[in-house]
């Protein structure tokens, strides 16, 4: 059964009932107010809008989100990406991984497109430079496709 006021929660885990019409009442209640990201604990689900929306990923935006504990960040994939670069950096370069699933027409090429630019952002705020190195490599990483 749908919950009445439970809805347009940015994070699933926090719904009165966890079952699937409230489930899809949430994030279709988002989704309405264009809220394209919702967690779901430490998952992100993103929805294609399916139109432009270059507001949610400015340099203002890196920015913010560079700044933000990931733990009480608003659900964004630089949120989710933020969490990975800290997580090398606080365990020493452990690996990190960022899974992005989807079905056809998602938006996991333009998800991995979006990652990989705020890691570059990240990388290169971090070391306070750009080096012609970091620059090939960034190209590389932004010209690359993801294996489906």
């Amino acid at each position: 059964m749908p919950a009445n006021n439970d809805t347009g929660k940015e994070d699933i885990c926090t719904l009165l009932h966890l079952n699937e019409p409230s489930i899809l009442d949430n994030v279709q209640s988002r989704f309405a107010k264009a809220e394209v990201y919702t967690w779901t604990s430490t998952i992100l689900i993103a929805m294609n809008p399916f139109q432009a929306r270059p507001e949610l990923y400015t340099g203002e935006m890196q920015q913010k989100f560079s700044k933000l504990s990931p733990s009480s960040a608003p659900a964004h994939i630089y949120a989710t990406v933020e969490k990975a670069f800290r997580g090398i950096q606080l365990t020493k370069y452990r690996p990190q991984a960022l899974i992005i699933s989807g079905e056809s027409g998602a938006g996991k090429t333009f998800t991995n497109r979006l990652a990989l630019s705020y890691l570059r952002y990240r990388a290169e705020t971090n070391t306070g430079e750009v080096n012609k190195a970091s620059e090939t490599v960034a190209m590389v990483m932004s010209e690359s496709n993801p294996i489906f």
